[in-house]
């Protein structure tokens, strides 16, 4: 029996949804949903490239939150040539082959979830429910 190869559904709005100044709040989730995020030394390298990666592709991070399987952030963009997705996927791109090189581990699971908060949105009410 031969089976067609999996597809993936694709969860993303367009591309130009996640350019400009908004507030997104962003879900990664680690692969298989190990526990990575119980580890504090490594919620701490996490979050010095999260700050690295959010100034170089111009993102202020308001809040995050390291949950044993997931991790939460609350970002804002700072300019309108801010782009999510950019500043997402190279972070994840980045910790993903430095924790693969020394663990030899994936790191992240393939996907991520994210929201754009409406102007009636308050970020810090998000940043203090969610999750």
């Amino acid at each position: 029996m031969i089976t067609a190869p999996f597809k993936r559904r694709n969860i993303r709005l367009p591309a130009s949804q996640y350019r400009g100044r908004n507030f997104y709040f962003v879900t990664l989730c680690f692969h298989n949903r190990r526990r990575f995020g119980a580890s504090a030394g490594l919620a701490s390298w996490l979050t010095a490239r999260l700050q690295k990666h959010a100034s170089t592709c111009g993102f202020f991070v308001h809040a995050y939150c390291f949950m044993p399987d997931h991790v939460h952030v609350l970002a804002a963009a700072v300019a309108d040539e801010s782009n999510l997705i950019k500043f997402i996927e190279s972070f994840k791109q980045e910790t993903g082959a430095e924790f693969a090189q020394r663990s030899h581990r994936r790191l992240w699971q393939f996907k991520y979830y994210d929201r754009i908060l409406r102007s009636s949105d308050t970020p810090d009410l998000v940043a203090c429910t969610s999750g």
